[in-house]
């Protein structure tokens, strides 16, 4: 896959999205650490543990295909945290998680 053809479609959150926000997370959590009960609420519940905090929700898409996320929740006024995030596997190294951010930057403000 060339890098340079890749050119995701960076779009909010909306509830038909919520079991790839699970999916990503979960793929990235079983990875590199595990899935605790509490992760697990927060992926199966994102309305309630994000967004009815005041976070934000971001996916990634390549053409139909949910590839990545990311997720902010406010910290103080004006300062967001990097909550959430995960490219799956075949997509990782194209520079999807960077326009993630990007896009997450620019949105939140």
């Amino acid at each position: 896959m060339d890098p340079s053809r890749i050119e995701p479609r960076i779009v909010p959150f909306e509830p038909a999205l919520r079991e790839h926000f699970h999916r990503l997370n979960a793929e990235w959590l079983r990875k590199y650490h595990q899935i605790e009960p509490f992760d697990e609420e927060v992926l199966s519940h994102p309305e309630a543990h994000i967004l009815g905090k005041g976070g934000r929700i971001w996916f990634a898409l390549v053409g139909e295909e949910v590839v990545g996320t990311c997720a902010l929740m406010p910290d103080a006024p004006g300062v967001w945290e990097l909550t959430k995030m995960g490219v799956t596997a075949g997509y990782q190294g194209h520079g999807i998680g960077r326009r993630l951010l990007a896009a997450a930057a620019t949105l939140q403000l």
